[in-house]
């Protein structure tokens, strides 16, 4: 009890009066919660900041692996290349010893680059990862930082494939636009830009604008060392590359021209197939 009030208190029989304490609510039960939510409060934003902090650390690591990896595999390209620079080099000018024995030796010396300042590079960069990704292994740093399919370091046949299905969607377009203008100019017909369902295709055809230039501006941030990933704070994990990108859009462009087509074709007097 942190506090008592007399109050006076009459008797039934003689009428005396008499001073009785009487205790009162205390106020330390109020003041006690509040600070258990001032605690809780506390509490549960210290997690949320520890939680984005922690999310901000693995997208800052998965940042710093990639642009680790695009070094790495770009000096492993620039020595190989430099290899067979100076390996070509070499017989060169052994044939050309053999051919002008006056000027024997002529080029004999440091005068083609043997891709030592690459390999110093890439060794630098093994050196680091494995210090700082893979505690201290080499082996594990450089099987994780080699070169996988479809990363734009490595040729494979994923840029033949979207050049064939890049080149459909080329022939579909012309088709669906020689048509609606034909249709206009020879018989004086409504193209498909005056049809009913052409907002619908108008809407589909800004959604693939979209598509395609965002797949654009990811192939010409990679090309230019942009670390967009970085920037707009994504995750690594759910990164497409660019000819993943192309690939997605060139699909629905297919199946957008194909739709088109098969409208306009039922809607006007020309048969599709002869």
């Amino acid at each position: 009890v942190d506090l008592e009030i007399l109050q006076t208190v009459t008797s039934g029989d003689d009428g005396d009066e008499f001073f009785v304490a009487t205790p009162t609510r205390s106020n330390n039960n109020k003041n006690n919660n509040e600070g258990d939510n001032k605690n809780n409060n506390l509490a549960k934003n210290k997690g949320e900041q520890d939680e984005s902090s922690s999310l901000r650390r693995k997208l800052d690591l998965g940042s710093i692996k990639r642009a680790m990896d695009d070094i790495y595999r770009t000096a492993k390209l620039l020595h190989n290349f430099s290899i067979m620079n100076y390996t070509g080099f070499v017989k060169i000018a052994k044939k050309f010893d053999k051919t002008f024995k006056d000027h024997k030796g002529l080029f004999k010396g440091n005068n083609c680059d043997d891709g030592k300042g690459a390999e110093v590079l890439a060794g630098k960069m093994e050196r680091l990862y494995a210090n700082w990704f893979c505690n201290g292994d080499i082996r594990e740093a450089q099987a994780q930082m080699l070169s996988k399919r479809g990363d734009g370091l490595m040729m494979d046949w994923t840029q033949l494939r979207l050049g064939y299905r890049l080149g459909m969607c080329s022939i579909l377009a012309l088709w669906v636009a020689w048509d609606s203008v034909w249709g206009h100019l020879s018989r004086g017909e409504v193209s498909i830009g005056g049809r009913t369902a052409f907002p619908v295709f108008r809407g589909c055809f800004g959604l693939l604008a979209w598509h395609w230039f965002w797949g654009l501006s990811v192939y010409i941030w990679t090309r230019f060392r942009i670390n967009y990933i970085y920037l707009f704070e994504f995750d690594p994990r759910n990164v497409d590359t660019p000819i993943d990108i192309f690939n997605d859009a060139v699909d629905e462009t297919l199946v957008y021209l194909i739709c088109m087509l098969l409208y306009y074709k039922t809607d006007s007097d020309d048969q599709l197939f002869p």
